[in-house]
């Protein structure tokens, strides 16, 4: 799997919030919100993966899912807001077919350790638009982006 290399301007996410909990119960928590959340692009969904320092596989960490906004107005009570910061991208496409969630980490992980790059901030983005048609459909796509820098 190899990425292609973007430029991307800062986000604003609001969305909902858990700290190594199940994703899915969280997207549940979250679409009962979303249409409540004012400016919205609802043509697409975020899963932001925050990791903690030095972390390890199968170690907790916070992972937002939400929606973008032009701005930050009148949040619904259980909503959290964060701004990403503009950063350089290396953008991978990934059909679930091809190994699911775990096939995709494994790959993106490889490419990392074998390229030019590192991490330029401790999180990744999963992006969520038309061509993801459920988790348990192979055809599902997603986008995941690592922000890096050279090393």
């Amino acid at each position: 799997m190899k990425p292609r290399i973007s430029e991307k301007g800062e986000l604003k996410i609001v969305g909902c919030v858990s700290y190594g909990g199940d994703i899915a119960e969280i997207w549940d928590v979250f679409t009962r919100h979303e249409k409540a959340i004012k400016h919205a692009n609802l043509s697409a969904g975020y899963e932001i993966h925050i990791f903690p320092d030095n972390c390890e596989k199968g170690q907790k960490y916070h992972i937002m899912v939400g929606v973008e906004v032009e701005e930050f107005e009148d949040l619904p009570l259980e909503t959290f807001a964060k701004t990403i910061p503009a950063s350089t991208y290396a953008v991978f496409t990934h059909r679930l077919a091809d190994g699911g969630y775990a096939g995709a980490n494994d790959r993106v992980n490889k490419w990392l350790n074998e390229s030019e790059y590192k991490l330029a901030f401790p999180y990744s983005i999963q992006y969520y638009d038309d061509r993801f048609k459920g988790g348990d459909k192979p055809d599902s796509e997603i986008d995941i982006y690592m922000p890096i820098t050279p090393k």
